[in-house]
């Protein structure tokens, strides 16, 4: 028996619509998966720039430490020596 939708049209217009929808549906799916994607992709690419950023203070404050911890020692090493 035939659905209440699908009375008086042919078994072609029938499939054409049920095929549609699918396809509609599988559309719009994929371009909220690809705006997922570019969010995710812009999330990434901020979080490894902080990464970066936080690295790069790190390394200045490293250094600055043991430059100040070197010339240190060697202000005790000359006052030894003299």
């Amino acid at each position: 028996m035939a659905d209440d939708e699908d009375f008086g049209k042919s078994s072609s217009d029938s499939d054409t619509i049920h095929n549609r929808h699918p396809v509609e549906f599988a559309k719009s799916h994929m371009q909220k998966i690809e705006e997922d994607m570019y969010k995710m992709h812009e999330r990434h690419v901020r979080l490894m720039r902080e990464m970066d950023e936080n690295y790069k203070m790190i390394e200045h404050e490293t250094q600055e430490y043991y430059i100040e911890f070197l010339q240190k020692w060697k202000e005790v090493a000359k006052s030894k020596i003299t």
